[in-house]
């Protein structure tokens, strides 16, 4: 059986959302390409944009709210295209890439056909690339980037129920996302964090090692954005306990 091309998915898709319409079928014109997604110094052009944009000084801050936007667009469309389908749409090489903005993706066009189960694959594919080229551009780790990444699919689910779709046919491929990328086996104890060992000595030689830290909850994907007085958290902001963020959580599909 022939496989279809990314733009009879798109047109058979039995629903419609904003994230879909951020997906081109067809060549325009621009001067980037996925591609450009993985070199260094592009990347730090999107940086410097975003540190425009948001008036920071931090690589860190600036990198990882570009990425929050860039990977929802990456990963959240090519999700949305597997549910009710035979097939989803994942971007590759040499699919162009369209900015808007202060360097933010706009748009791609997606040109990689792939069956629902293959796309765990496609995606760590299309990302991995990106995440080793920007993790030093945006001074952080590429476990934090697949951290970010890893937060799209609940952002996915939401605007697929929003537009009165059932998820769950997806799951499968949410799961083994997870594991082969975002997720995947836990980090070693961080020195001093959770019973890690600790920082550096505690006095002389032969001197007792000072007790581990208490647990601490490390949240790598956080936007890093300033708290607004008079406003409340993100749904699942960890400031809150986890009774609060399940109940606001539900609460929001519910809406």
């Amino acid at each position: 059986m022939k496989c279809p091309s990314a733009a009879d998915v798109l047109a058979r898709l039995p629903f419609a959302s904003p994230l879909l319409e951020r997906l081109s079928v067809g060549p325009g014109p621009t001067a980037w390409t996925i591609a450009d997604l993985s070199s260094s110094p592009w990347l730090a052009e999107r940086r410097d944009a975003a540190k425009r944009r948001w008036k920071v000084d931090s690589d860190r801050t600036a990198g990882r709210l570009w990425w929050y936007s860039a990977s929802y667009l990456l990963v959240g469309s090519a999700l949305l295209t597997s549910l009710d389908s035979s097939h989803a749409v994942v971007g590759s090489p040499p699919g162009q890439v369209w900015l808007r903005e202060f360097g933010y993706l706009d748009r791609f066009q997606p040109q990689r056909v792939v069956a629902p189960p293959e796309l765990p694959l496609a995606l760590t594919e299309l990302l991995t690339p990106v995440i080793e080229a920007l993790a030093p551009v945006a001074d952080t780790t590429g476990r934090a980037l697949w951290a970010v990444a890893g937060d799209v699919p609940t952002m996915a689910v939401r605007e697929a129920i929003t537009a009165g779709r059932s998820p769950e046919s997806a799951w499968p491929q949410l799961v083994a996302f997870h594991r082969r990328g975002a997720g995947g086996a836990p980090p070693p104890p961080l020195p001093g964090v959770g019973g890690g060992p600790p920082r550096g000595g505690a006095g002389g030689r032969g001197a007792p090692p000072p007790p581990p830290a208490p647990p601490s909850a490390l949240r790598n994907s956080c936007c890093l954005l300033l708290e607004v007085p008079g406003s409340r958290c993100c749904t699942t902001c960890p400031r809150q306990t986890p009774a609060v963020r399940e109940a606001r959580w539900v609460s929001s599909l519910e809406a």
